[in-house]
This record gives C-alpha cells, structure tokens and sequence, in this order.
C-alpha cells in the first residue's frame, strides 16, 4: 500500500448535497449583520467558503456551524443528494486493504456521518466545519487529522475537487489529487494508484 492514510473531501468528491451554497452564504450575512457584524462587500460576492471562514474568524463560527448543519440536515433528511459509488466502493475497498481513512470537509461532522453510515462507511476520523476555526484552503483541518491518526504527511494522500482542496493540501505539505464530480474515469485512475 502506497499511502497509510487516504484523506478525502465530502460534497462533490464523496457525493453531491443538493444546496444552494450561494443562498446559504446570504443567509448567514444576514444573520451576522442581525448581530451588529459589519460584512465588507468583497466578503459578501466571495465564494461560500471564503465567507465563511471570515465570518469564523470574527467570532462567528457557531453561527456558520449551525447555517450549515440546518441546510445539510434538510438536505439529508428529504434524500436530497447523490452517492458518488465508485468513489464510496474506492473508500471500503482501502480501509480492507488497511488503509486509514479519513474526511476533511467544509460540510458539518454530522452530515457526514449519518450520509456515510447509510453508505456503510465508517471513517477512521472525520473533520467537518465544526472541527476548526479556519477550513479550507487554510491547512488547519488536515493538520488535525494528521495529528489525531498520527501519521505523517509523506504517509498520506489527500483527494478532492476543488482549489480549495488543491491549496489546502499544498499548504499542508501534503500529496494531493484533484478529481472531477462523479467521474467513473478520475475514480478509477484513483483506485489504480491508490490500491
């Protein structure tokens, strides 16, 4: 085995949540305006991510914890996502051949487990939103898998779809490979170096 962890993205590398994540960012600003927050209006036209992590870094991370959790809860709760299989059968396939797998995600921890659990998946250590300050691109998220698993960055491998993905991982100092949504194609040119 090449790699002793596999780190992977949620939403679009896992599955794909049915949200409007432009609406949700809305949604917060208003509801850290309604707290007296003054939000620059770069921050209002930046991506979802990006404004949340700056409504995190000024003292508003339950607040985007829980816009998250509400709009993922909805989304769990009416089926309302798509199961990527070829990239769920990739992570049972690993953690048989004894590979550790662990989620860094912008999505909530909970999400992730309950969509995971109906798949059958029981990651070794997942990481959502909830679990630091800053997500990605910052490397916080993946550092603290490292940490909890113990292993080391040249041991691990993370997989994603995004720049996000792409800056985190490199901020990390960590190997990381960027596939496209649901593409059999990515997926099995993963397994092919991953197993």
């Amino acid at each position: 085995m090449k790699y002793k962890l596999a780190i992977f993205d949620f939403d679009d590398t896992l599955v794909h949540l049915n949200i409007d994540w432009e609406e949700v960012k809305m949604e917060l600003i208003r509801r850290a305006e309604e707290r007296g927050e003054k939000v620059p209006a770069k921050i209002k036209k930046a991506d979802p991510m990006d404004t949340a992590n700056w409504l995190c870094a000024h003292r508003h991370m339950q607040l985007v914890v829980d816009g998250f959790r509400e709009n993922e809860k909805r989304c769990v709760d009416n089926n309302n996502y798509v199961v990527f299989p070829a990239m769920i059968q990739l992570l049972k396939d690993l953690k048989k051949e004894g590979c550790l797998i662990a989620i860094a995600s912008g999505n909530t921890t909970m999400t992730i487990k309950e969509i995971l659990e109906k798949e059958g998946v029981v990651p070794d250590f997942i990481a959502g939103q909830d679990s630091t300050k800053m997500n990605k691109p910052y490397p916080d998220i993946l550092n603290l898998i490292l940490q909890k698993l113990k292993i080391k960055k040249e041991e691990s491998v993370f997989v994603g779809n995004s720049s996000f993905d792409s800056r985190a991982g490199k901020n990390a100092g960590i190997k990381t490979v960027i596939i496209r949504p649901n593409s059999r194609e990515d997926a099995e040119k993963l397994r092919n170096s991953l197993l």
